[in-house]
């Protein structure tokens, strides 16, 4: 409706147990609609958790390419392209093995 589309969902996250609902806004946007999360304050000691895709939801559909931004066709691999050439160029946490990781969940 009006150039937007159910790009994942609905579902509830593991981090912050929110009930989540994602759609493509008509410029490709990704926009989420959410309810019913966690509240955090200050005695709650940060952590850390990693990023799978069995994490990203407690229960709903499983994650679609589309939510993950893997969308066949010749833009898919010059933005491959641009993702390796941005990890060699600045020091980050995404390490060549990490994206073929990500890649793989996302074939998955």
């Amino acid at each position: 409706e009006r150039g937007y589309h159910r790009s994942w969902g609905i579902g509830r996250h593991i981090q912050g147990s929110q009930i989540f609902d994602y759609w493509r806004d008509p410029d490709g946007l990704l926009v989420e609609h959410f309810a019913d999360g966690d509240m955090f304050d200050n005695t709650l000691e940060p952590g850390w958790a990693p990023f799978t895709a069995t994490g990203l939801a407690q229960w709903g559909p499983p994650v679609t390419k589309d939510f993950l931004g893997i969308a066949p066709g010749q833009e898919s691999i010059e933005e491959l392209r641009s993702m390796f050439s941005a990890v060699r160029e600045h020091g980050n946490e995404f390490t060549l093995t990490r994206l073929r990781g990500l890649m793989k969940v996302a074939t998955s």
